[in-house]
């Protein structure tokens, strides 16, 4: 689907009010695939740093559009959509209910990137609720996928993820430890500005966490 396009789409589904004016909006536009609910998680992913209002519109239009589908791979996109919807609102616990369910979804199908993308990403709202034991337990899963696949610059975002365990415990220099190996990791691709890209939202009193253009 072309950008321009997308975007008008989008803006549409934003509006509509229900899950059955939804299906049956993409449905006549032939638009009723996984690959738009992937698209639609991306969209979620980047609007909820500017319009938090239709990234939650949209996520839950991923969700109708999964549930009209039934397959794992657009419940999966559609769960982490609304997963990252729910943590910039502050609903943690029901956003790592989310990611869970997406993890599991990823693993079941083989998606091994997209699972570590989510375990990643889903380090957030656990820390925030101070479960940071399962926090580094999504890092040293999400470290073993990335580096299977050999995703340097993911691997080095998640150290940044992992630093933000050891910040909110106080314990800086693990974190400082942390943020240098990120950017020694980075700095070689003269990618080092992406450490503070996300693929998910972060909060405005909270280091920047790996999520969004990975």
């Amino acid at each position: 689907m072309q950008a321009a396009i997308q975007k008008r789409v989008f803006d549409r589904l934003a509006q509509l009010s229900t899950a059955p004016l939804r299906v049956r909006f993409v449905s006549r536009l032939h638009l009723l695939s996984p690959a738009t609910v992937e698209h639609l998680d991306e969209a979620v992913r980047n609007l909820v740093r500017t319009d938090l209002k239709k990234a939650g519109e949209l996520a839950e239009a991923a969700l109708a559009i999964a549930d009209a589908l039934g397959d794992k791979e657009s419940q999966a996109f559609a769960l982490r959509a609304k997963a990252n919807a729910l943590w910039f609102l502050g609903q943690h616990i029901a956003a790592s209910d989310m990611n869970a369910r997406a993890i599991q979804l990823f693993h079941e199908m083989g998606r091994s990137l997209e699972e570590g993308r989510t375990l990643s990403t889903s380090m957030q709202p656990l820390i925030l609720l101070g479960e940071y034991d399962r926090a580094q337990a999504a890092a040293d899963r999400a470290r073993e996928i990335f580096s299977a696949a050999g995703e340097t610059v993911r691997l080095a975002r998640l150290e940044i993820n992992v630093a933000n365990i050891f910040h909110r415990q106080d314990r800086f220099s693990e974190a400082l430890a942390c943020y240098q190996r990120a950017y020694s990791q980075l700095a070689p691709d003269k990618d080092a500005a992406n450490a503070s890209v996300t693929d998910a939202p972060t909060t405005s009193d909270e280091p920047a966490f790996e999520t969004a253009t990975v």
